[in-house]
């Protein structure tokens, strides 16, 4: 037999190169859940005619960077300014932060502001490091306000209940 024949036989039967192509990536588009808690509490301070519910994602967003439940801020707001509705409602201030009495309150540029410095103060100051611990409200009404604690935490816990998770 001819050597080309060999070689014609075997070309016929050896391997081809295939070429495939690469599949088109398709990447899923993915649209980002709604954080159902932004509406209910922006619905629930609408209904108590706050002027927080404008800030209702700040609240939560900032509060979750923070790892400190939001609907703490949030009660806080209520027992010390009604929901930023009692004294005085231009300062950005519905927290009570750094009010003496003797003095005006700290004033805040915007709610997001106050909403921010709260929640750095509740993570990081030396005062709060015993709620941090616990938990406890009445660990944060103990260092937090020189006031009525069982009502201010009564207060909080009743808000903190409402907005249940």
């Amino acid at each position: 037999m001819s050597p080309w024949i060999i070689i014609l036989v075997l070309s016929l039967y050896a391997p081809q190169e295939i070429k495939i192509e690469p599949t088109p990536t398709i990447t899923p588009t993915v649209t980002p859940t709604p954080d159902f808690r932004v509406k209910n509490l922006e619905d629930f301070l609408k209904s108590h005619n706050s002027p927080l519910a404008s800030s209702s994602a700040d609240f939560i967003e900032i509060a979750e960077e923070a790892n400190i439940d939001y609907r703490i801020l949030v009660g806080i707001a209520k027992a010390e300014s009604g929901f930023e509705r009692a004294g005085n409602t231009t300062d950005y201030n519905p927290f009570g932060y750094n009010c003496p009495g003797t003095r005006p309150c700290q004033r805040f540029s915007s709610f997001k502001d106050a909403i921010t410095k709260l929640t750095q103060t509740l993570k990081t100051h030396k005062a709060y490091t015993r709620f941090r611990e616990t938990g406890k409200l009445q660990d944060l009404a103990e260092s937090y306000l020189k006031g009525n604690k069982i009502q201010w935490e009564t207060t909080v816990r009743s808000i903190i209940n409402q907005l249940e998770k």
